[in-house]
């Protein structure tokens, strides 16, 4: 009875057994078909995914358990998995920006070659105003016609153009009466004959009268005149001579003579103005100490009765 018994239980048990290894091994077959789909699918990607756990838990006796893949919502499950990026994803060196990438220190100083020129603001002479609408030179005020600006308080001259810088007459005595002194230095004025003479031809008008070699001395200073223009010395009176007529020198220590012309002054009366240009002989900045006439009687008569003398002078 048990020798049937082990009989029948082996008979069924050889069966059992092969129905297990082929299920078993039907089952590894499909299992690793639906990988190899699933890699297929995510070809290139499968480093990114979680390693599955290939550790299953295998029933012989349940087909579809071999397929079963551990499940990951367990939250145990979940800390053993490593889910740091893949070290061959990490940032790689080389991909890292470049040193010769890198911008270079930036140059804020304006380069030579971009810097304004200097501005030249003034008009070009073709927007200027065209020399043929200035004013022409001969519409200009001529210098001689520019009025001095102490001209009023200036004699006028009897003689000549311009001021009197000096007037004196004879009226009764040897004595010289000034009629006029309009230089800016009066200090050291003076008219005085050199030696003794007379006031004479009362009848006449009068004056002192110049022969034999004796002269008028007259000083005077420039000093405060920066121009002369022009300057006119005249005499008034006439020859003192019965015979023939005369003339005058009028001599300076600087500058030596300037005579009248010979005859120039009539003997007879009424008496008569003889002028003559002294400009020559006056000069900005002549020592006031030389600056002065000797006036001489001339040809022909050399004798002379003299009224009034003048020294005209157009100066500033």
């Amino acid at each position: 009875m048990s020798g049937s018994r082990r009989r029948r239980s082996f008979r069924f048990f050889v069966p059992s057994l092969l129905s297990g290894l082929c299920a078993l091994w039907l089952g590894e077959s499909a299992c690793h078909r639906d990988r190899d789909r699933d890699v297929d699918m995510d070809a290139g990607l499968t480093d990114l995914r979680p390693v599955r756990d290939l550790s299953v838990s295998v029933d012989a006796g349940d087909e579809a358990d071999l397929c079963v893949v551990r499940d990951l919502s367990d939250s145990a499950d979940l800390m053993s998995i490593d889910l740091a990026v893949p070290r061959d994803l990490a940032a790689l060196p080389d991909l890292a920006a470049p040193l010769d990438l890198s911008l270079p220190p930036f140059d804020f100083s304006t380069p030579p070659d971009l810097t304004l020129p200097p501005f030249d603001f003034s008009t070009p002479p073709d927007l200027s105003r065209p020399p043929d609408l200035a004013t022409p030179p001969d519409l200009a005020t001529p210098p001689d016609l520019s009025v001095p600006p102490d001209l009023s308080t200036r004699p006028p001259c009897l003689r000549g153009t311009g001021w009197a810088a000096f007037r004196f007459k004879y009226s009764g005595s040897t004595s010289a009466r000034v009629e006029a002194l309009g230089l800016p230095d009066t200090s050291n004025f003076e008219a005085v004959p050199a030696r003794a003479t007379s006031f004479t031809d009362t009848l006449h008008g009068g004056g002192i009268e110049i022969a034999s070699g004796n002269w008028i001395l007259i000083r005077f200073s420039l000093v405060g005149l920066t121009t002369i223009r022009s300057a006119t010395l005249s005499i008034y009176g006439r020859s003192y001579s019965t015979g023939s007529s005369g003339s005058f020198d009028a001599w300076s220590p600087l500058y030596g003579s300037i005579k009248s012309p010979t005859n120039s002054l009539s003997n007879a009366w009424p008496y008569s103005w003889s002028s003559v240009d002294y400009t020559s002989n006056v000069r900005i900045g002549d020592a006031p100490g030389l600056t002065g006439i000797r006036l001489y009687a001339g040809p022909s008569s050399n004798d002379l009765v003299i009224n009034t003398v003048e020294l005209c002078l157009d100066a500033s």
